[in-house]
């Protein structure tokens, strides 16, 4: 299937009829500037752990088994030189997980499966950081952070693995319909874009594929007249990276 139109199309239709969602929106499209958005593709994971089943579940359906998987998505953000991959996602991806947390992806060799463990977690700025357990040598890329916020009416791509069973990577186009916003007391922005479930974590970048953001909401259409996203903006990413792992911060800022 080497056109790529035909292929799109097949990926929309096997996205609404086997996982079940809308993932790809109407607007979206693609430039010819492939080798970036395969750099893109190869920096995101789907991000995976376990969390205890809440009692109240437990009480009205005894036969649930006692943990549940929880999932999103993630960017790689930087290499160690021969060992752990930093990984960005969403805290409510993960606050309430206890166990199994791993980082997993689909390509044309399969599924991969690496461990993880947590570097950072604020759930104020929805932002955690974890990191593999062990070195290896499966090859990946990362994004760079912006050291800038992003523009309205700028262009951005929204990265992720949504989908309720068997995600794959998903890349989506739209524009920053609010640059700088507040809730509750963190600096956001909002997209005109489709994010949907699954996406929580993943990354927005700008056209140079720099990391602006971190999608951690979709805002309900009753609030604005048509469904928003929402991202958490560079500034707070660059604040929580300063603050959870100080080397690392310095890492990237030099790069």
């Amino acid at each position: 299937m080497g056109d790529p139109i035909l292929k799109n199309l097949f990926l929309c239709l096997f996205t609404l009829v086997f996982v079940g969602c809308a993932a790809i929106h109407a607007s979206t499209k693609y430039t010819n500037n492939t080798n970036n958005f395969k750099h893109l593709e190869d920096s995101s994971v789907i991000v995976s752990c376990e969390a205890p089943t809440p009692k109240k579940w437990k009480e009205r359906r005894p036969d649930l088994p006692d943990f549940l998987p929880a999932s999103g998505s993630g960017t790689i953000i930087y290499h160690e030189s021969g060992g752990s991959w930093y990984i960005l996602t969403a805290a409510h991806v993960v606050k309430d997980c206890v166990q199994n947390f791993e980082i997993s992806w689909i390509d044309h060799d399969g599924d991969h499966h690496l461990e993880i463990q947590r570097v950072g977690l604020n759930s104020r700025r929805d932002l955690a950081i974890y990191k593999t357990k062990a070195t290896f040598s499966v090859q990946r890329t990362y994004v760079k952070l912006a050291k800038e916020g992003p523009s309205l009416g700028e262009e951005i791509y929204m990265a992720g693995y949504p989908g309720l069973t068997r995600p794959y990577f998903i890349l989506t186009k739209g524009f920053i319909a609010n640059a700088f916003a507040t809730m509750e007391g963190t600096t956001i922005f909002l997209i005109d874009g489709q994010i949907t479930f699954g996406n929580s974590g993943g990354a927005s970048v700008n056209k140079n594929m720099e990391l602006i953001g971190v999608n951690v909401v979709i805002v309900p259409e009753m609030f604005y007249g048509y469904q928003l996203g929402m991202a958490v903006h560079t500034d707070e990413i660059w604040k929580f990276i300063k603050k959870t792992d100080k080397s690392l911060y310095g890492k990237l800022l030099d790069g």
